[in-house]
C-alpha cells in the first residue's frame, strides 16, 4: 500500500485517504488508522483528525502530531502556511522528537521556506546544536535546512536575512560533532578531504563580499537566557574565519614552506623519508644512500621495502649491482623474518646468484628461490631436472617446486613435454599433492599420450584415492572410447565422492574439436546408462541429469530419460533429478519426457508424497509448452492456487507477445471461479487493440466473476480515446452488466 500510494498523483491520494477516513469508528481505532495513513494526509485532513480525537493523551502523542504536521507541509503547502505551522510546533525543538521534526524541515522546498522567520530557524538550529542528544545526522539535516533558506534569501536579494541565517550555519559547522571542525588551517601541502569541508554557497563574488559585510553586523554574540552561550565562534575566531571563507567560496591559501634540499647526510629517519625521491629522481645520490652503514643494515631499517620495484631501472649498472648485493645479504640473514627474506629474493634479477643460495636454505626461502628462478632463469633441461627432484618432496618446498615446474614447462620451447609429469605421477615416493597436480597437468593435455599415461597410472598399485579422482576427471575427456568408459564405471562406483564428476550443469571441454562433441555426448550417455544400473541413488540421479544435458548433441539422452520415467522401479531421487534437468532445457525438444516426468510427480503427490507436491510447486521451466504442462500438472495434483498463478504468468506473457489461447484462459478462469482468492492482478501490458477486442469479447461471452474482473482490468489498458468509441462503450456496458464488482472497478477508474 505504501509503495502504491507513493507513486499516485497527489489528488488521487487525497481522494483515497478521504474515503478511508469517512467511516465513523471508535477513538482507538481512529488513532490506529491515523497512524497508518498520516504520511499521506495533507494539512487540512490532519487538523480535522486531530480535532476529532481531541487533546493529545500524552507527551508522545503530542510530539507525533507535531512531526506529522510538519511532514504534511510537503504536500503543497504555501510559504505562509509553512511559517505558521513551524511557529506552532516550536515546543518540538525542546523535546525528544527534535530530530524527527528537523528531518521534515530539511525536506521542504526552497519556495516553501521563504517566509519562515529567522527567529524560528534560530530556535530550531541553536537548540539542536546545544542539545547533547543531537548526532551528526541531525546536524547534517539542520545544515541542509539552513542552506536552503540562505539560498532562497540570496535569490530574493535579502542580504540581511541571508547573513543572519549564515551566522546559524557557522554555528553548526563549528560544532565538534560535525565531520570536520575548522579549528586550524590545513597543514602545508595537505588539504582536508572534500567530504569534510562545508558545502560553499553558490553566489557571485560581489555578492559574497556584501554578505560578508552584512554578517559582521548581525554576527551571533553573547548569550540568551534559554539557550546559554551561542556564540561559539567568539571563542574560536580563527575557526570561524576559516569556515566563513569556505562557505563564501574564498578558501584561504596557506603559503608553502621553502623546500628542503634532498640529502643523504641527515639522521636515519630523515634520510629514509627521502628514499622514494632519491631512488626515482635524485639517482645521483643512490651511491651515497648505499654507502651508509645504517641505511643498509637490515636490522635498523627495511631499505628493500622503501625502494619501489621500478626504481632500479633508472640507475646505473654499478648501482644495480650494489643493490643486488644488499638483496642477497638480506636473503642470507637467518635472523630476519622469512617474509622479508622472500621479498628480497623476489627483487633479485640474476637467477644464478639465487641458485647459489639454494643448498641448505630454509623452507620458505628455498620456496621463494624456486618460484623466482622459474620466472627469470633461462628454460633449460638442467633447471627442469632440479625442479623435478625437489617436487618429489612434501611441504612448502615440494609445492613451490611443483609450481615452478609448471611455470618452466610453459616457457620451454617446442610442444608440451609430459615426461617430467610421467615421472611424478608414476613415482611412489612423490608427495600425494604433487602427484595430484601432475595428474591435472596430464589431463589438461588431452592427447593420446596423455590418455595412455592416465590409463597406466590408473593400473598402478597403492594409488591414493584422491589421485584416482584426478585421473578419472582426465579420462572423462575420452569417454567416447569403450575401454576408458569401463575404467570410469569402475572408478565412479568404487572411489568415494566421484559422483560430482558428472555435473550436468557444466560445459564439458573437448579439445579434440567440435566434430567430436556428438561422439563424446553419446559416450557420456552410455556411461550414464551403465551407472544408473549400479544401485547408488546419488550416482544414478546425477547420471540421469547427464543424459538430459546432452540432448542437443545426441538423441540418446532424452531416450534414456524417457525409459527411466517409464520404469516403475525408478527411485524418487532419480525422478527428481530427471525433472530438474528437464526443466532447464531451453526449447520444446524434451516435451514428451517432461510430460511423462510431471505425470510421475502427479501420481506421487496424489499418493500422499509431500516431496512430489513440493517439487511441483517449485519447478520453473523456461519453454512455454513446459510451463503450460506444469500448470495443468499442478492443478491435477491439487495445487490449485499455485496452478492459477502459473497459468496467469503465461497469460500475462501472451498479452505482451500478442497471443490468445482460449483453452488456457478457460483453465485459469475455472480455477478462479472455484475460489476468487486465486485471482492475481495482470502484469502483462495489452498494447494490441485487435487482441484487446477479441479477448474482451470472449471474456464477456464466457461470463463469470473471474472473466468480468479480468475484462474490466484489461479494458483499462486500452487507450482512453479508443474506449470512447461506440464499439468500446458497448463493451464497457457489457462488462458492467456482468458483475457489480466489475462495474465498481470501472467506476473507480473513470472517476
Amino acid at each position: 500500500m505504501e509503495a502504491r500510494l507513493a507513486t499516485m498523483p497527489p489528488a488521487s491520494v487525497t481522494r483515497l485517504t478521504a474515503a478511508a477516513l469517512i467511516p465513523p469508528v471508535d477513538p482507538e481505532t481512529r488513532r490506529k488508522r491515523l497512524k497508518a495513513l498520516e504520511k499521506h494526509l495533507d494539512l487540512a485532513q490532519l487538523r480535522s483528525e486531530h480535532e476529532a480525537l481531541g487533546v493529545a493523551r500524552d507527551r508522545g502523542e503530542r510530539a507525533a502530531r507535531m512531526v506529522a504536521l510538519v511532514r504534511s507541509l510537503r504536500r503543497g503547502a504555501d510559504p505562509a502556511t509553512c511559517a505558521s505551522v513551524l511557529a506552532e510546533v516550536e515546543p518540538a525543538w525542546h523535546g525528544s522528537s527534535r530530530h524527527l521534526v528537523m528531518a521534515e524541515l530539511a525536506q521542504l522546498s526552497d519556495r516553501q521556506v521563504s517566509e519562515i522567520p529567522v527567529q524560528t530557524y534560530r530556535d530550531a538550529l541553536l537548540t539542536t546544536v546545544q542539545s547533547r542528544e543531537s548526532n551528526a545526522t541531525t546536524l547534517a539535516q539542520a545544515e541542509r535546512a539552513v542552506h536552503k533558506a540562505i539560498g532562497e534569501a540570496i535569490l530574493r536579494d535579502s542580504i540581511t536575512r541571508a547573513a543572519q541565517l549564515l551566522g546559524l550555519l557557522v554555528q553548526i559547522r563549528l560544532d565538534p560533532r560535525v565531520r570536520w571542525r575548522a579549528d586550524k588551517a590545513p597543514a602545508p601541502g595537505q588539504k582536508p578531504s572534500i567530504e569534510h569541508l562545508p558545502s560553499p554557497l553558490r553566489i557571485a563574488e560581489g555578492l559574497a563580499a556584501r554578505l560578508h559585510a552584512a554578517y559582521e553586523g548581525v554576527r551571533l554574540d553573547g548569550t540568551t537566557p534559554m539557550l546559554g552561550p551561542v556564540a561559539v565562534g567568539r571563542y574560536e575566531p580563527e575557526a570561524e574565519r576559516l569556515i566563513l571563507d569556505l562557505l563564501l567560496g574564498r578558501a584561504p591559501k596557506t603559503p608553502r614552506p621553502p623546500r628542503k634540499p634532498v640529502t643523504c647526510g641527515g639522521p636515519l629517519d630523515e634520510v629514509m623519508g627521502y628514499v622514494p625521491e632519491i631512488t626515482l629522481k635524485e639517482t645521483a645520490l643512490v651511491d651515497a644512500l648505499l654507502d651508509r652503514d645504517d641505511t643498509t643494515d637490515p636490522h635498523k631499517t627495511d631499505l628493500v621495502a622503501a625502494i619501489s620495484r621500478s626504481a632500479p631501472g633508472r640507475w646505473t649498472p654499478s648501482q644495480r649491482r650494489r643493490f643486488t648485493q644488499h638483496l642477497l645479504r638480506v636473503a642470507r640473514d637467518a635472523s630476519l623474518d622469512p617474509s622479508r627474506r622472500a621479498k628480497a629474493i623476489g627483487r633479485v634479477e640474476d637467477a644464478q646468484l639465487l641458485l647459489e643460495l639454494l643448498p641448505g636454505a630454509a623452507g620458505p626461502v628455498a620456496a621463494a628461490i624456486l618460484a623466482r628462478c622459474a620466472r627469470i632463469a633461462p628454460p633449460t633441461a638442467e633447471l627442469r631436472r632440479l625442479f623435478l627432484e625437489r617436487a618429489r618432496r612434501s611441504g612448502v618446498v615440494g609445492r613451490a617446486a611443483m609450481s615452478a615446474l609448471n611455470v618452466l614447462s610453459e616457457r620451454m620451447p617446442g610442444p608440451f613435454d609430459l615426461a617430467p609429469y610421467r615421472e611424478l605421477l608414476l613415482s611412489k615416493d612423490c608427495a600425494v599433492v604433487n602427484r595430484k597436480n601432475a595428474a591435472g597437468r596430464v589431463s589438461a593435455a588431452a592427447t593420446v599420450e596423455a590418455r595412455d599415461l592416465l590409463m597406466e597410472a590408473w593400473r598402478s598399485e597403492d594409488l591414493h584415492p584422491s589421485i584416482r579422482l584426478d585421473i578419472l576427471a582426465g579420462l572423462l575427456r575420452f569417454v567416447d572410447q569403450a575401454d576408458v568408459r569401463q575404467v570410469l564405471i569402475d572408478g565412479i562406483t568404487t572411489v568415494p565422492n566421484t559422483w560430482p564428476l558428472l555435473n550436468p550443469g557444466s560445459t564439458l571441454l573437448f579439445p579434440n574439436g567440435s566434430q567430436a562433441r556428438p561422439a563424446m555426448a553419446r559416450g557420456l550417455v552410455a556411461l550414464a546408462e551403465a551407472l544408473i544400473e549400479c544401485g547408488d541413488e546419488r550416482i544414478a540421479s546425477t547420471a540421469a541429469g547427464v543424459c538430459i544435458a546432452q540432448h542437443d548433441l545426441c538423441s540418446e539422452g532424452l531416450g534414456l530419460a524417457t525409459r527411466l520415467l517409464a520404469e516403475a522401479r525408478t527411485s524418487g531421487s532419480v525422478l527428481v533429478q530427471t525433472v530438474e534437468s528437464l526443466s532447464r532445457l531451453p526449447d520444446d525438444a524434451g516435451l514428451p519426457p517432461w510430460q511423462a516426468a510431471l505425470a510421475r510427480l502427479v501420481a506421487a503427490a496424489s499418493g500422499g508424497r509431500t516431496w512430489a507436491a513440493a517439487r511441483l510447486a517449485r519447478l520453473a521451466p523456461r519453454p512455454r509448452a513446459f510451463r503450460i504442462a506444469l500448470g495443468l500438472a499442478q492443478k491435477a495434483a491439487g495445487l490449485r492456487l499455485i496452478a492459477a498463478a502459473s497459468l496467469k504468468e503465461i497469460l500475462d506473457v501472451d498479452l505482451v507477445e500478442v497471443r490468445f489461447d482460449k483453452e488456457l484462459w478457460s483453465e485459469y478462469l475455472a480455477l478462479v471461479d472455484e475460489q476468487p482468492a486465486r485471482r492475481s492482478p495482470s502484469t502483462g501490458k495489452l498494447k494490441d487493440s485487435g487482441l484487446a477486442a477479441s479477448l474482451i469479447d470472449w471474456l464477456i461471452q464466457h461470463g463469470g466473476l473471474a472473466a468480468a474482473l479480468s475484462a474490466a482490468e484489461l479494458s483499462l489498458q486500452v487507450e482512453k480515446q479508443l474506449r470512447d468509441s461506440p464499439a468500446w462503450r458497448a463493451r464497457l456496458d457489457a462488462i458492467r452488466a456482468m458483475h457489480a464488482d466489475a462495474a465498481e472497478r470501472l467506476l473507480l477508474a473513470d472517476t
